[in-house]
């Protein structure tokens, strides 16, 4: 890979953190919601692409480490049987609105 696409891939990865971390700070996503772990984990995959091209091990390091611990939120979020926290609401919406009716 090249150095300029190297620092390309870090550049957007440092954004994609950045966007998740915004949109999570400001309450907009669920902090151990799928669109904020998506960002971290693609984020910390692309700072840690750039980190070991340019032979920053510790930051290479630490990135992986933060995606793995993305990847597994994201796994552990939907155990089997169980349903999705989205379905869940919906189901809690209908029942209300069978109530009022």
């Amino acid at each position: 890979m090249t150095a300029d696409l190297t620092a390309a891939v870090g550049w957007a990865g440092a954004a994609v953190l950045l966007l998740g971390y915004v949109q999570t700070s400001r309450g907009r996503w669920a902090g151990d919601g799928h669109l904020f772990q998506g960002c971290s984990i693609l984020g910390s995959v692309g700072l840690a692409v750039a980190a070991a091209g340019g032979g920053v091990w510790s930051s290479a390091v630490l990135n992986v480490a933060w995606m793995a611990i993305g990847v597994t939120v994201v796994v552990r979020s939907r155990p089997r049987g169980r349903p999705s926290p989205g379905t869940v609401t919906m189901m809690r919406t209908q029942a209300a609105e069978e109530l009022r009716s």
